[in-house]
C-alpha cells in the first residue's frame, strides 16, 4: 500500500488494515508518499520486493499521478487500486488516459449512468449534478464531499422534523436513534445512510449497490472485466 505521509494518509492505511483483516486482506508493505511528490520509484521499488498481489493507492493528485505513471514505467503486473478522488484526472468525465488501468471503488455519485432511469436515486443524483455544475462549475464536476455537505443539511432537516412530531421519550438520544431507523432506507446523493463499514460486509444486502467498482480505460470509466 502507497499512503500519503500525513493523517489522511495514515488514517486511510489504518482503516484499510482494520477492514480488510475481515476479508483476509494482509497489507505486506506501507510506503507513504509525500501528496506533491513527483516520483515514485523508491515507493513501488520497495513495494515490487514485498510481492503483492495487488496495489492499493491511498493519496490524490498529483503523487495519484506519479505513482501510476511509475506503475507502468516498472511493468508491474498486478492490479492498481485508487480511492475515489475528488479532483479531474479519476473523477472527470473524460480521466487523464495516463491513468488507464485504475481501479476506483466509488458511490454512484461519480457513476449515475450505472443506475436504470428510474432509479430513486438516479433522479435525485441527476438534478444534484446538473445544479452542481452550474451553480460551482469551477469546482466541478461532482464528488463526495459535495455529497457529504448536501445529504447532511437533508438529512439534518429530516431529523429536526422528527424530532417535533415523536412521541418517543424527551431524550436526545432515543430521537436520534429514532430519526437514524427512519431514514437509513432513504436513497440521497451518496446511497443510503449507513453506518461507516456496514455496507462493506459480505452479507451487507446494499453492498453490491453502494459500493460500486470501476476501471479507467481508454480516458473513460467503465465496469472491469
Amino acid at each position: 500500500m502507497i499512503y500519503r505521509n500525513d493523517d489522511y494518509g495514515k488514517t486511510g492505511l489504518s482503516h484499510f488494515k482494520d477492514a480488510g483483516a475481515k476479508f483476509g486482506f494482509e497489507v505486506v508493505d506501507a510506503e507513504p508518499i509525500a501528496a506533491n511528490a513527483s516520483d515514485a520509484t523508491t515507493q513501488l521499488t520497495h513495494v515490487k520486493a514485498a510481492n503483492p498481489q495487488a496495489i492499493v493507492v491511498w493519496t490524490t493528485l498529483p503523487s495519484a499521478g506519479v505513482i501510476i505513471k511509475g506503475y507502468r514505467e516498472l511493468a508491474l503486473s498486478y492490479p492498481l487500486l485508487t480511492r475515489t478522488a475528488p479532483r479531474p484526472g479519476f473523477s472527470s468525465s473524460r480521466p487523464d488516459p495516463a491513468l488507464n488501468g485504475a481501479y476506483i471503488a466509488s458511490t454512484r455519485i461519480n457513476v449515475p449512468d450505472t443506475l436504470a432511469p428510474n432509479d430513486p436515486q438516479r433522479k435525485i443524483l441527476d438534478r444534484y449534478i446538473a445544479s452542481f455544475v452550474r451553480l460551482y462549475p469551477k469546482d466541478a464536476p461532482v464528488s463526495i464531499f459535495g455529497g457529504f455537505g448536501y445529504d447532511g443539511v437533508y438529512v439534518l432537516a429530516q431529523g429536526l422534523r422528527d424530532a417535533k412530531s415523536s412521541t418517543r421519550p424527551n431524550c436526545a438520544t432515543h430521537r436520534a436513534r429514532h430519526v437514524y431507523r427512519r431514514i437509513r432506507h432513504v436513497p440521497h446523493v451518496l446511497g443510503r445512510p449507513q453506518r461507516p463499514l456496514d455496507v462493506l460486509d459480505a452479507g451487507h444486502p446494499d453492498r453490491e449497490r453502494e459500493v460500486h467498482r470501476r476501471q479507467v480505460n481508454g480516458g473513460s470509466r467503465r465496469p472491469p472485466r
